[in-house]
């Protein structure tokens, strides 16, 4: 059965970063994300060698993206994606971030956005809702990376 992707729309924690330099990011990040999952899972069911398993490592489409370090990151951070997948880009190179959090669907990230006005909002949400297996802990350290990512000084070139 194809997973629905219905009424995903833009989370209302951007609302309150409207006249931020900031805000691009976040938005880009969330919409990445969405696209990533969705992209990789539409492809995946027309040809399942298309990329390794798509709903849980996403070795394909924006996996460049996964892998870089977080004062590279101005355009968008991989978060959401990370917040889904087991590919820890850590193992790859120790300048990327430790990401040993996997699980989340989109509508749980979704939700846990809405209504949020901060990060820190946003994790305990997700941290009250954490999928079987995952930390406190990992889910503070895969946040930590976006710290850096939002405070990069291109991000407001």
């Amino acid at each position: 059965m194809p997973i629905q992707y219905t009424n995903l729309s833009i989370p209302s924690i951007f609302s309150v970063l409207a006249r931020s330099c900031r805000r691009n990011i976040l938005m880009e990040s969330w919409a990445e994300g969405v696209e990533t999952v969705v992209t990789n899972d539409r492809y995946d069911r027309f040809d399942n060698s298309y990329f390794r398993d798509t709903r849980t490592d996403y070795d394909g489409w924006n996996l460049d993206k996964q892998e870089e370090s977080p004062d590279k990151m101005d355009e968008y951070t991989p978060i959401v994606i990370d917040l889904i997948d087991v590919h820890n880009q850590n193992t790859v190179d120790d300048n990327y971030p430790n990401d040993e959090v996997n699980g989340y669907t989109l509508r749980q990230i979704q939700d846990a956005l809405n209504q949020s006005r901060s990060f820190s909002t946003w994790r305990n949400k997700l941290n009250a809702n954490r999928p079987l297996g995952v930390t406190t802990y990992e889910l503070t350290e895969i946040f930590s990376y976006m710290d850096v990512a939002r405070q990069n000084q291109r991000t407001c070139d």
